[in-house]
Formats: C-alpha cells, structure tokens, sequence
C-alpha cells in the first residue's frame, strides 16, 4: 500500500493525511491568484489600450497652438526666433552651385544674387527687345520708302508718256519751211512739257533723298539709344571694359584668325557677342604664354646628374696597402705595419 503512494514508510498515516491536506491547500492558493492574475490582466490591457488610444490621439491631432505656430516664412521665423529680418538673413546659410562649384552664401547674399540677376536677365531682355524692334522698324521704313520712291517714279514715267509727246521729224521740218510762226510754237510746247516732267522727276529725287535722310537720323538716334544700353550693360558683363580694352579685342577680331572687317564690328552691338570675344581672346593670350613657356622650357640643356664622388678614406687605403703588402711578402716587417695602420 505504501508503496502505491509513493509516501515515505515512515509516516503513520494521520501524518500522510496532514501532508496531503497542506498540499492541497497550497495548490488551491496558487489556482486561486492565476485566476485573480487572469481577471485583473484584461482591465489592464483595456486601461493600456485606453492610454494608447489617448496618446495617439494627441500625436495625430495637433492642438490649435501648434497651427497658429506654423512657421512658412523669413518674416515669421524672424519674428519667432524675436530678431530682425535682416539679422536672420545675414547669418542663415545655404548651399548654392556656381560654375559647378558649390559655394556656402548667407540667404541675404543669395537673395541679393537673385535681384541681380532677375534684373541683368530682364536687361538683357530688354535691350534685346528694342534691338530687334529697331531692326524691324528700320527695315519696314527703308521698305516704305523705297516703295513710294518706285510708286512716284513710275507716276512720273506715266505721266511723262501722257504728256510728252514725241515730235515727227519729218512734219517739224515741214512746218520749219512752211510755217516758221507754228514750228516755233509746237516746239516750245514741246520743250515745255519736257521740262515739267524733269521737274517733277527733280522733285521727286529730292524728296526721297530728304526721307532718306531723315530715316537715317531717326535711325541713328535709336542707334545710339541702343548703344548707349549695351554698353552700361558691357560694363557690367566685363567690369574692366575701357577704350583698349575695346581696342584690344578689335585687334582680336579683324587678325588674320578671324578676319572681321572694321565695318563689320561696327554692326555688332549685342553685348553678349561682345563679352564672348573677349572671353576669347584672353583665352588665346594665356593659351599663347603657355606655349611659350613650354618652348623655353624644351630649349633649356639637360641637366646631367653628378657623378658621384668616391670619397676614399685615407686611413682604410693605408691599410689595405699595408694587408697586401703582407700577403705579398710574409715577412714581420709588414706585419707589424699592418697591425700599426689597425691600431693608430
């Protein structure tokens, strides 16, 4: 029976009942505070879950201070940071990219290149603008002009042919004989109605030549309008543009490499074209000095390494002198000079 129990022999049997009656004491405590553990769990997890909710709410919804205090601008960060625009300006930083290069410029420093830059555009724009306008108005004007001039020409030779009646020779000379009185007045008549249309032809010449002129004048002084724009916009595309430096690439230009004639230059009054031959032009020069460096430097002579100079020690060649000696003779004489040069 005992043994059926796994109960030590020892153990009467009140003994036994009062282990297995702790026993199940002590298990029934246990069972009961898993439940309780297992009850509380779920209320926990809802005032967790509870709490979460709670707290994501308030990350998802932003309160009311958090959308006044948007910043989108220099002027509200300025006025929230309770500095100066200009301040704020002077010392934020940013990155911008020249000629490839990034370079680190304040955003007062950016802001001024953009100004700069909107207007040396819309400058340039402009000036192109009224270059090409003038262009079009100089060319419809010549057109009009030389149209007229072919409408009056042609009235003329119209009104010539109407007017201007040929003579018969032949009656001429019959009226010369037989009526000098009509002859004479037939022939006035005629040189008359010459005359007039060579007056009108004279008129007409004058007229067209003084349009002419002043479409030229009026030509020249948008010109110079013109001229006058490119060249403050010169100035500002090459800062160190003077006289000879205008000389300088017009030289440049009417050399043998390119061949520009001085008529030619004097038509070019785009600036653009202007700064893109100098450009050139201080190319070539650096390009010219380079070459004639190398040159020099290919006419200088080798320079040949120096040998280098053996330098004998005097004491070491005495004794070597002195080793061969004894090996040559043997005898004490030079032994004891070999042993000398060892020791002094």
């Amino acid at each position: 029976m005992s043994g059926s129990t796994g109960m030590p022999e020892s153990m009467n049997s009140i003994e036994a009942v009062d282990a297995i009656e702790s026993i199940l004491d002590e298990s029934s405590v246990e069972i009961d505070e898993v439940e309780a553990e297992a009850s509380e769990a779920p209320a926990e997890a809802e005032e967790v879950t509870d709490e979460a909710v709670e707290v994501e709410s308030e990350e998802v919804a932003p309160s009311e201070d958090e959308e006044q205090g948007s910043i989108e601008t220099l002027a509200e960060l300025a006025e929230a940071l309770d500095l100066p625009l200009e301040e704020v300006m002077a010392n934020l930083k940013t990155t911008v990219k020249v000629n490839g290069e990034e370079l680190a410029v304040t955003l007062k420093e950016a802001f001024d290149g953009y100004q700069k830059d909107a207007d040396y555009r819309n400058k340039t724009t402009e000036l192109a603008h009224q270059r090409r306008a003038f262009d079009e108005q100089s060319a419809n004007a010549r057109q009009q002009l030389e149209q007229q001039f072919i409408q009056l020409g042609q009235f003329i030779q119209t009104a010539e042919q109407m007017f201007v009646k040929p003579l018969d020779p032949t009656q001429m000379e019959y009226l010369r004989q037989t009526d000098p009185q009509r002859y004479l007045m037939a022939k006035h008549e005629h040189d008359e109605q010459v005359a007039q249309v060579q007056r009108l032809k004279q008129s007409a010449a004058e007229q067209f030549a003084a349009n002419q002129q002043y479409l030229q004048q009026q030509q020249q002084a948008q010109l110079a309008e013109v001229f006058e724009k490119a060249s403050q916009e010169l100035h500002t595309r090459i800062p160190t543009w003077s006289n000879d430096t205008k000389t300088a690439v017009d030289s440049y230009l009417t050399g043998d490499k390119y061949g520009y004639t001085p008529q030619e230059l004097a038509q070019v009054i785009d600036p653009r074209l202007v700064e893109i031959a100098h450009k050139a032009m201080l190319y070539d020069q650096q390009a010219s000095k380079a070459d004639v460096v190398t040159k020099k430097v290919k006419t200088l002579p080798k320079v040949q390494p120096k040998a280098a100079q053996n330098k004998v020690n005097p004491k070491l060649d005495a004794l070597t002198q002195a080793k061969a000696r004894l090996r040559k003779s043997g005898s004490t004489q030079d032994a004891v000079a070999a042993v000398e040069q060892l020791l002094f």
